[in-house]
Formats: structure tokens, C-alpha cells, sequence
């Protein structure tokens, strides 16, 4: 059967295109790609990314400290301040070398969980000039009590992550206004497949798995086509990466077919 060669070229851009858009480098870059690591300093394993085609709005302190607080979590505003509340650093590989976390998040009541244990978690932004993605790397964990020093709970690792997960996609969470739907892009198994639990604190094992979370948001002051204010948009990283995607689809058909 005789294709016209227009339609080959057009096949040829679109199936181009889905593979450029698939590129994980659209959602975050690997640490380990400018000599940084999944690991934090202390061991403990970046298991949940919020992708870079997140809305802009998460992908700053304030705006994930948002979505943060509508998933149920509280910022530990004396992180780093004593021996059992201390601050954790890591490497994302964006030519910053290590730094120290942007913050810690407990499970609502903060003050509760510090006490009797449970989920919370780590964050840092990619932001430095090799990989300026935006980002966020998340580590997560649930903890014993502070009695216990807060050491990491059998399967601690998992659990952190699987209950982030739960609480940030089982619906959709307002806060201050903004309503965030949060999707689960993947469950990445590359990022941690050399590790083993010899190489993390407390020797407790993981799955080896990264949850890639995507965050939409809306703003439900503002009213628009009768539509209670939703307003799920694209983020300029995302509109960038399908530019990219396309040009490349095109390019390749050109050069096959001129």
C-alpha cells in the first residue's frame, strides 16, 4: 500500500516528538549526571520528585510550602536548631555541590509528630546554573518517637514515600484559595537501582523506587467561563519541552525526506 510521503514525514515528526517528550531531562535531571547523588549526606534517599512540568507556582518555597500544607504537612521552623531536629544536605548535581535542606515537613500536628514520631519529609529545589530545572527532591520517611531519636521505622523509606503519594493523589487538596491536583507520572526505578540498604542510615532497605509527581494548580478566587475559577494550566517548562519535542519531530522528517 502507497503511503504519500507527506504522511510518512508527518508520522515520523509525532513518534519523534513522544520520544523527546519522554525524556526524563523534561522533569528533572539526574544528580548523578554532574557528580551529585540521590543519596543526602546523611544517607537518607531522595524518593519523590515534584516533576519540572509542575505548575511555576509549586516550584517555589512559597508556592510548595502551599501545596505542602493542603497534603497535610507543617514546616519545622526550628529544623537544624537542636541535636534530634537536625538539618540534612544533598547534592542534586546543579552545581551548587551540597547544600543544606529547604526545609522539613511533619505530618500535621507538627509539634505531635515531632513527639510521637511519623511522616515527614526533606526538600531541596534544583536550581543551580548546570541543572536549573526547579525540581523539588523530597526525602521521606516515617520516624519513631523523639524518645526513640527519631531513628527510621522498619521499611521507613517506602512508607514516607508511598504515604506522600497517597495524601497528594487520592484527591484533589485546597489551601489559601488554590485547589492542587497532583498526578503520579512514575514510579523511577533507575534513579536507585545501585543502592542497597548497607549504603542507607539506620541500614533500613528500600524498594529502590522514586515516585515523579506532577502538581497542577488552580486558583479558585478568580472566576472565569462559569467554571468555578479552574485554571489547571501548563508551566512555561512544559511549554518549552513540547517546542522542543516538535522541532526535533521536525527536523528529523525534513532531513529523511528532503
Amino acid at each position: 500500500m502507497y503511503i504519500p510521503r507527506i504522511w510518512q514525514a508527518l508520522f515520523i515528526v509525532l513518534v519523534t516528538s513522544q520520544l523527546a517528550l519522554g525524556d526524563d531531562n523534561s522533569l528533572y535531571l539526574s544528580p548523578s549526571k554532574h557528580g551529585g547523588s540521590m543519596l543526602t549526606k546523611q544517607k537518607e534517599p531522595l524518593n519523590v520528585i515534584i516533576s519540572a512540568t509542575s505548575d511555576s507556582s509549586v516550584l517555589d518555597k512559597e508556592g510548595f510550602l502551599q501545596f505542602a500544607n493542603a497534603t497535610g504537612f507543617e514546616l519545622d521552623e526550628n529544623a537544624g536548631k537542636s541535636k534530634n531536629n537536625g538539618a540534612q544536605s544533598a547534592n542534586l548535581g546543579d552545581g551548587r555541590g551540597e547544600v543544606e535542606q529547604d526545609g522539613l515537613m511533619r505530618a500535621k500536628p507538627a509539634l505531635a509528630e515531632v513527639v510521637n514520631g511519623g511522616n515527614h519529609f526533606r526538600f531541596w529545589m534544583q536550581t543551580g546554573d548546570k541543572a536549573k530545572t526547579n525540581a523539588i527532591f523530597i526525602a521521606a520517611s516515617v520516624e519513631k518517637s523523639i524518645k526513640q531519636n527519631h531513628d527510621i521505622v522498619k521499611n521507613g523509606y517506602d512508607m514516607g514515600r508511598d504515604q506522600l503519594v497517597k495524601n497528594a493523589t487520592q484527591q484533589d487538596r485546597s489551601a489559601n484559595g488554590k485547589t492542587f491536583r497532583t498526578k503520579l507520572l512514575k514510579m523511577d526505578s533507575s534513579l536507585l537501582n545501585d543502592i542497597s540498604k548497607n549504603n542507607l542510615n539506620h541500614n533500613i532497605g528500600t524498594d529502590g523506587r522514586v515516585a515523579i509527581l506532577e502538581v497542577k494548580v488552580s486558583d479558585d478566587t478568580k472566576s472565569g467561563s462559569g467554571k468555578s475559577g479552574q485554571n489547571y494550566g501548563v508551566s512555561v517548562h512544559t511549554r518549552l519541552s513540547i517546542f522542543k519535542a516538535l522541532a526535533v519531530g521536525a527536523f528529523v522528517g525534513l532531513v529523511i525526506f528532503l
